[in-house]
């Protein structure tokens, strides 16, 4: 499923290139360079969800202790690469639907 969407994510951001007149390959590596953040900010929120906010740590004496799980600080940090690309580009978030039904007002 998130192999799909970041397939979805791309297409939609070389879309808005495109649509921006901006057809470098320049601009494209950097679509690239989002979609290797975005891919690496969902294997952090995995690791978040499976081992918490906290993990488990054995000292070299011996002692278990407990510190924040690093890949909080990792996700926001890959957040923010991946909005300074968004921004310095000028392209807009990308939003998958993730529904199947139509909706009609």
């Amino acid at each position: 499923m998130a192999r799909i969407k970041s397939k979805i994510i791309k297409e939609d951001l070389i879309q808005q290139l495109e649509l921006k007149g901006m057809y470098h390959s320049f601009y494209k590596d950097f679509v690239d360079q989002y979609i290797e953040y975005y891919n690496m900010k969902n294997s952090l929120m995995k690791d978040i969800k499976e081992k918490g906010v906290r993990v488990e740590v054995t000292s070299g004496n011996g002692f278990t202790t407990s510190k924040a799980n690093e890949s909080i600080m990792l996700c926001q940090k890959t957040t923010q690469m991946m909005l300074k690309i968004l921004n310095d580009l000028g392209l807009q978030e990308p939003v998958v639907d993730d529904t199947t039904d139509d909706d009609y007002l």
